[in-house]
């Protein structure tokens, strides 16, 4: 018999997107879900239209909540769930009609903890014609977390996966910080026996210009450096392999906040500083993708020159 799936979704805000994201869930090729919308203190329509899904389709269950953040609306939906299984959507996001039975199958056949898909980013609302290759890879726990961080296959997002409840055990996302999936995955994936990646596209990403990630320099986009630095301390990243890859996301990161063009403060420039020193063996690194690499090569330019191209690229990426 199928497993019970939970399919946390937290909400804030998304009245313009929930729709389809909803819809997509709701037509799963995988049907024995249970669907838990996180209404986190949204201001506009988004709770009367929880509650009008919850009406319509008895897989649904709504929770209404004070704003406590994305974590604390995940956090919640994951104490509520009753299956064995879940998944992560972003309430802004949408999936392919068989984004759960892919990613069922894939950690069955797999005897897998995690299964993850491949995704794109859009856009659009409707999406969902890509071609992709279905390729698949299995990883051990230490080879995941390397893959995470070299970010080849798949990233350290909680949506676009499908984790066994037990490991979410004395795990929880942080309250409060941006780039919570850095805190938190990688302790997932050290949990896991198995994980398996497949190259099928699944999860559609849509690019929002006023979200977390594209919304101008706040101090909380140094959260993810607090990520990587405890990743670093708990001792998960012991071999060369390990380090070479932390050192790939290092330089990630860096020209992730440059393109926000913070000001240079005295924690900014600490940051620059160790960074700098990763250059050479992330520009020398095969394993390290070609646009890491390249923003290790800019940074051999410069702070101030890095800047300058990295913020010329974003500005005309999403026109």
């Amino acid at each position: 018999m199928d497993e019970l799936i939970s399919v946390i979704v937290p909400i804030y805000n998304v009245e313009k997107y929930l729709d389809n994201c909803v819809s997509s869930i709701c037509k799963q090729t995988y049907s024995n879900l249970e669907i838990i919308l996180v209404d986190d203190g949204s201001s506009d329509k988004c709770p009367e239209m929880c509650d009008a899904y919850e009406r319509k389709d008895s897989r649904i269950r709504v929770i209404h909540k004070d704003n406590g953040g994305l974590s604390d609306a995940r956090n919640c939906g994951i104490r509520e769930a009753k299956g064995t299984l879940i998944t992560c959507i972003d309430s802004d996001d949408y999936i392919a009609d068989d984004f759960i039975e892919y990613l069922y199958n894939l950690l069955t056949n797999a005897k897998a903890d995690i299964s993850i898909c491949n995704f794109v980013k859009t856009q659009s609302l409707n999406e969902n014609k890509i071609d992709s290759s279905d390729d698949r890879i299995e990883f051990t726990s230490e080879q995941a977390i390397q893959e995470m961080l070299y970010a080849r296959t798949f990233t350290t997002s909680a949506w676009g996966k499908l984790y066994r409840k037990i490991l979410f055990d004395k795990v929880e996302y942080p309250i409060g910080k941006y780039s919570e999936d850095m805190f938190t995955t990688y302790r997932l994936i050290e949990k896991a026996n198995k994980v398996v990646y497949g190259n099928k596209v699944c999860y559609y990403y849509v690019h929002r210009p006023n979200s977390i990630l594209t919304g101008s320099f706040s101090d909380k986009h140094l959260d993810v450096f607090e990520a990587l630095h405890i990743m670093m301390d708990s001792g998960i990243l012991k071999s060369k392999e390990a380090n070479k890859a932390y050192k790939s996301q290092m330089v990630s990161s860096m020209a992730e906040l440059i393109e926000k063009k913070p000001p240079i403060n005295e924690k900014v420039q600490e940051l620059w500083e160790e960074t700098k020193k990763y250059r050479f063996e992330v520009l020398c690194d095969s394993k390290a993708s070609k646009r890491v690499r390249a923003q290790a090569c800019l940074m051999l330019l410069g702070y101030k020159f890095t800047e300058k191209i990295i913020v010329a690229y974003y500005k005309n990426k999403w026109r």
